[in-house]
């Protein structure tokens, strides 16, 4: 939620292959990964840079500085920027490279303006839609954590709100993908990751009046929600076992997107994975279960 949120990313930690700095790519966002010269203190919102002369400059909360994310430069204060695009040597080579070239190349996109970025980029399809990155934005994070630690009816109600987003979303997408195929993984990350911080008092208090329950209680299941190894516990496919709810909305949302974006004259090619599977009996569970979504939405179009 805050890497959606920022406008760049500067950590102290890690490499070029980071998971801020694939996730950061994918977004367009400028994104500098281990910085051993950045120490960030969280208690005081300063960040403290050395420079190349060992001195050191302090920055606090509302300074400016600017990132160049081709270069890892840091820059002191508020530089003119302008949106990434393929220039220079590499624009010469990627047209070298198509000319010869027999093998596709497929993005990591995940909102509509991804799509476009890399269509726009000589993209030849989506080979990873992640759908959970939708559910980051601001406006539907308070629908996604109702789900999750509401009652049924706010449960429900909560699936009603998120599946008009995700519709929209990926009609955009099939539109920016016209032609090409587009793979939509269903949700995958541990539900945990959607809920708030126990330290984040203002928005706990705004949930649970969302919820008409207490803070103390809605702390209480946001604990007992955690997982010591999320990896291992009640994500990807198990999910959506224990929830089928979930993935018959997705379900829908994706197919009647696609319906849609057909009736306008759009070639939509979806294709939607099933993640982490481990057992036969899991995608066999799952594939009954989208099928059937995926009959009844047919059935209900005449298609």
């Amino acid at each position: 939620e805050g890497m959606y949120s920022s406008q760049g990313i500067l950590t102290a930690r890690g490499g070029m292959t980071s998971h801020a700095a694939v996730v950061a790519r994918g977004w367009g966002r400028p994104c500098i990964c281990g910085c051993t010269a950045l120490a960030v203190d969280e208690a005081k919102g300063e960040l403290t840079l050395t420079m190349e002369d060992g001195s050191k400059k302090v920055y606090k909360e509302g300074d400016y500085i600017s990132l160049n994310g081709a270069t890892g430069e840091v820059l002191d204060g508020e530089q003119l920027v302008s949106p990434p695009a393929i220039t220079g040597n590499l624009a010469t080579f990627m047209e070298w490279v198509d000319d010869v070239r027999d093998i596709d190349v497929l993005a990591n996109a995940d909102t509509p303006a991804d799509a476009k970025e890399a269509r726009k980029n000589g993209a030849n399809g989506i080979g990873l839609c992640r759908s959970e990155h939708m559910f980051f934005d601001p406006d539907r994070i308070k629908q996604v954590r109702q789900l999750i630690l509401g009652n049924k009816e706010q449960s429900d109600a909560a699936l009603k709100e998120l599946i008009v987003f995700q519709r929209e979303d990926y009609e955009g997408i099939f539109e920016a993908m016209d032609g090409v195929p587009t793979t939509v993984r269903l949700l995958d990350p541990p539900l945990h990751e959607f809920l708030p911080s126990l330290k984040d008092e203002d928005v706990l208090s705004s949930l649970a009046e969302q919820l008409g329950t207490t803070v103390e209680k809605l702390k209480e299941q946001v604990k007992s929600a955690e997982e010591v190894n999320p990896m291992l516990g009640l994500r990807g496919c198990r999910l959506g076992i224990t929830r089928p709810e979930i993935i018959e909305m997705q379900t829908r949302a994706i197919i009647e997107a696609a319906l849609n974006c057909i009736d306008r004259g759009v070639d939509a090619k979806p294709d939607i994975m099933v993640p982490l599977v481990g057992r036969v009996e899991e995608f066999r569970h799952q594939n009954e279960l989208i099928r059937k979504v995926a009959s009844g939405v047919f059935e209900e179009r005449g298609k």
